[in-house]
């Protein structure tokens, strides 16, 4: 996982790994007052608020009044605006922004890494994607994220608890396909409302032409909104989605359009990872 850097004076620089973030801060380079974004993310934390980030270079002075405040850090002449040179990392084993995969820490998954595991690929679904799955948590906000390491594969799908997590060590994936599948749920509740509505307003017309009485509004007024919900769920219950293969079961990921390139970047892992585990 890689980070950017704002400093106090505005100016980014980046990409820098977990381990340079670390020895940056550790060396006093990096302030606690700079902002850090994670790669892949729009938000913006300060740099003090990062887990496993040690500021313990700042040197701390006590003021007239008794109340300890930082001295101020001296801010780079214009001539000179260049991102710092961090510190070469060394690993840590007890550092705990190392020890979590960022992207699912951010969704709430406190997953931990595996030695040497890193990230790979991310993919986010769409609106429509979660919709197909989900039409509450598409409503609400919730989108499914797929993470790829070397090691690994994540695939958490929207649902209201967004608390759905399944992952797959990358040999033991059996299969990989990419292409179109039914919902049946989403085809049968269709089917039943868009038949219940056609029903209730053939049923009305049927009933006034046999008593020679007019024909009411009221019937449509259920019937018309049933048939077009009806032949929505229709229309969503095919969906194209990446179904991964494992011995036990199948995980779905619902989207789209799936870049070729997120595809490749499986296939490589995956026999990078059965070629080192035969290794």
């Amino acid at each position: 996982m890689t980070y950017h850097i704002r400093t106090e004076a505005g100016v980014e620089f980046g990409p820098v790994t977990a381990n340079q973030l670390r020895d940056g801060a550790r060396a006093g380079t990096i302030s606690r007052r700079d902002l850090v974004r994670p790669d892949g993310s729009v938000d913006w934390f300060r740099a003090d608020k990062v887990r496993g980030l040690d500021f313990s270079a700042e040197i701390v002075v006590a003021d007239g009044l008794g109340v300890k405040a930082e001295t101020p850090q001296l801010l780079t002449p214009p001539q000179s605006l260049t991102p710092p040179q961090l510190p070469v990392a060394r690993a840590n084993p007890n550092d705990a922004l190392l020890r979590h995969i960022e992207p699912l820490v951010l969704r709430g998954f406190n997953v931990r890494k595996l030695e040497g595991e890193e990230v790979v690929a991310i993919d986010t679904q769409t609106f429509l994607d979660t919709f197909r799955v989900s039409i509450a948590a598409a409503l609400i906000g919730r989108r499914g994220i797929l993470v790829l390491t070397n090691r690994r594969l994540f695939i958490a799908n929207a649902t209201i608890s967004t608390r759905s997590l399944q992952s797959v060590y990358l040999e033991r994936i059996d299969r990989l396909g990419f292409g179109g599948r039914i919902s049946l749920a989403y085809f049968l509740i269709g089917i039943l409302l868009a038949l219940t509505g056609s029903a209730i307003a053939f049923g009305s017309g049927v009933i006034a032409v046999a008593t020679g009485g007019a024909y009411g509004l009221a019937p449509n007024i259920v019937a018309v909104p049933l048939v077009a919900i009806g032949v929505i769920l229709i229309l969503l219950a095919r969906l194209r989605a990446l179904e991964i293969g494992v011995a036990s079961a199948n995980i779905i990921y619902a989207k789209r359009s799936l870049d070729f390139d997120t595809l490749a970047r499986i296939d490589e892992a995956r026999d990078a990872a059965i070629t080192s585990r035969s290794g």
